[in-house]
């Protein structure tokens, strides 16, 4: 289903750089997805890769774009992403 894009996440999507192709595919085949009901109006959010999308709790109208694990920006305004570190096992 083609999804509608708050204009906050249209801000969004320009500022990061990433399609609406992108955002599509995250909500159609994502890696992780979470749900959130107990604050505010229902919430869903569909993580591929570094790409979050949090949409409404019917999963057709994006709410915001996000980058999932970032912990800030470098210099030049890419997001800096937690890294997993191997325990040595």
């Amino acid at each position: 289903m083609k999804l509608k894009l708050s204009p906050h996440a249209k801000k969004r999507r320009k500022l990061m750089k990433v399609t609406e192709d992108q955002i599509q595919r995250v909500v159609d085949d994502p890696e992780v997805t979470y749900s959130q009901t107990h604050h505010g109006s229902p919430r869903r959010m569909f993580v591929r890769g570094p790409l979050a999308v949090v949409t409404d709790d019917t999963g057709t109208r994006v709410v915001t774009v996000i980058w999932h694990g970032a912990r800030g920006r470098d210099n030049t305004g890419q997001p800096l992403l937690f890294m997993r570190l191997s325990d040595g096992s």
